[in-house]
């Protein structure tokens, strides 16, 4: 598995998107419709205890990540590898540092690219695909809406690194 600034670049973010020019009504129901979709699709990698994505990630981590896990009492040293400018979530014994064996021990708290997999962004395609490593792939769906917050966060990422980058030239 590869992620970010790679070919196979696998990252997503779970958040409801807001609807525009549109009651609130109808707005609100868009949100609760969505945020039933992102809950059956984490189930089912829960109903399925597959913890595949979890063994030795690469998952990329962003600002907003990074102190969401702090505010958990976690340091930087624990959890995060930095390559390249890009900081990552670290492995230990060939899986995620906050995946016990069982569970993931920071669920709530776990990685914007954490919370949507497996919607990954594939750079050479150019947009958000189904990761065919992802061993129940056929149980899950891009939409639009995830689609466009995966591109989001590749952005922010992206975004981020550069600004790694420039302040080390500095």
């Amino acid at each position: 598995m590869t992620y970010a600034s790679t070919p196979d670049t696998r990252i997503g973010k779970e958040k409801t998107t807001a609807v525009t020019n549109v009651g609130t009504d109808c707005a609100q129901a868009y949100s609760a419709d969505e945020r039933e979709r992102k809950k059956k699709m984490k189930s089912r990698c829960l109903h399925y205890r597959c913890v595949k994505c979890c063994l030795n990630t690469e998952m990329p981590l962003s600002t907003s990540d990074i102190l969401r896990i702090r505010r958990l009492g976690f340091s930087d040293d624990f959890f995060i590898a930095k390559r390249n400018g890009e900081r990552r979530l670290k492995n230990s014994m060939g899986r995620c540092v906050f995946h016990n064996g069982q569970l993931c021990t920071i669920y709530i708290g776990r990685p914007e690219g954490c919370r949507i997999y497996p919607v990954i962004f594939d750079v050479h395609r150019g947009k958000a695909v189904l990761d065919g490593d992802c061993p129940h792939r056929g149980k899950f769906q891009v939409t639009p809406s995830i689609s466009r917050e995966v591109i989001k966060l590749v952005r922010k990422l992206s975004e981020e690194r550069n600004r790694c980058l420039k302040s080390r030239e500095r």
